[in-house]
């Protein structure tokens, strides 16, 4: 027996991303991911995207600080609310999607799209459904 489990072919799987471990990473830095999962432009774009988002409230906070009259910096701090709540938003759908790609990383994205049954079943109608490269 031992000799059998010794000449014996063992099949370790891939390891898959860990959701939680995207989840995390995307928390504490957001894109980072979708880095993790392999997704690197998406990343770049997520990363750049909320910095814009934040870079927004930095300016639109300055700028109602700066202001005169109490009508422009109401202005001013509405856009600043507004883009917060974009920034919080978007954060948050970072997170999600880090979660989802791992959840999907090992899904199998080839061309090979089929739908059927068995030819010459007791099925009766057989519909096939075949997108090849």
């Amino acid at each position: 027996m031992a000799q059998e489990d010794a000449d014996s072919i063992q099949v370790v799987p891939e390891a898959g991303k860990s959701p939680s471990g995207a989840m995390l990473r995307s928390a504490l830095i957001p894109g980072w991911g979708q880095w993790y999962t392999d997704h690197k432009i998406k990343a770049i774009i997520v990363l750049g995207a909320q910095l814009a988002l934040i870079g927004n409230v930095v300016y639109y906070n300055q700028m109602a600080v700066k202001s005169n009259s109490t009508d422009e910096r109401d202005f001013y701090l509405d856009y600043r609310s507004q883009f917060t709540w974009y920034s919080v938003g978007f954060y948050l759908l970072n997170i999600l999607d880090a979660f989802i790609e791992a959840h999907l990383w090992d899904f199998d994205t080839g061309p090979d799209l089929s739908i059927g049954g068995s030819p010459g079943g007791d099925d009766g109608i057989v519909i096939r459904l075949c997108w090849t490269w």
